[in-house]
């Protein structure tokens, strides 16, 4: 009866150890939204996690032999913290711009003419503010708003302003499926007006602070924990 325990227990480690790296990013808004932890903690011990289900799993199937039963735990910590890291990081990678804060420079020289060619709906309101321009065709844009939003819910003070220039219909839509129809948005008039202010890639995301000025600016994913975590310090 007892190897049976046993071996269900180190079963069901196994299993929860592959669960939580396939809902890596379901996991991730867990331990931040619910939790109240940062976004770079999160990510690191959801994968320590994975690590400790693989070690005592292995304790168990080694307590299942009696050669076995006396190797130190220390070494069943590594050799099972290797699959363990493994399958974290080939189910959900650890990319080189996940962490760090990353700025390529770019900025926006007059808010002025951003707020014109929005026929004045968008106005600095000489706070920190995030401006970000969006494509609804775009896969890091969503992943760039889903964020933005948990990130809202989390306690971000500093306000999103959103820009678009596709079909406002469309826009509603994609709004909808990601989680940001309660993030304020703007509508531009055309795709060169909007390219004008965002540049070449998207999401194209400003920091500005209070004076009007580019504080950081973010491109395609790099929008990351980092960066989250930043504007989760910010406060008006």
């Amino acid at each position: 009866m007892k190897q049976v325990l046993l071996i269900i227990t180190a079963l069901l480690l196994l299993a929860g150890g592959i669960l939580l790296s396939i809902k890596f990013e379901e996991a991730l808004y867990f331990f931040v939204l619910k939790l109240g932890l940062s976004w770079v903690w999160s990510s690191i011990l959801i994968r320590l996690l994975v690590a400790l289900c693989f070690i005592v799993a292995l304790k168990q199937i080694f307590n299942l032999f009696n050669r076995l039963k006396q190797v130190k735990n220390w070494i069943v910590a590594l050799i099972g913290i290797v699959p363990g890291f493994f399958l974290s990081f080939g189910i959900s990678p650890i990319y080189d711009i996940d962490y760090g804060m990353l700025d390529d420079k770019l900025k926006i020289e007059e808010l002025a003419d951003l707020s014109a060619d929005t026929n004045e709906t968008y106005l600095h309101n000489g706070n920190y503010e995030l401006i970000a321009f969006l494509d609804i065709g775009c896969a890091h844009c969503k992943m760039a708003l889903k964020k933005l939003n948990a990130n809202i819910l989390a306690g971000q003070t500093v306000p999103v302003q959103l820009f678009f220039h596709n079909d406002p219909e469309d826009v509603q839509n994609f709004l909808a499926s990601n989680n940001g129809e309660n993030i304020t948005h703007h509508n531009l008039q055309n795709e060169e007006v909007f390219v004008k202010h965002a540049g070449y890639e998207f999401p194209s995301i400003f920091l500005i602070n209070p004076q009007g000025e580019t504080s950081y600016h973010w491109v395609g994913d790099e929008m990351n924990y980092s960066a989250l975590d930043y504007l989760l310090s910010l406060e008006q």
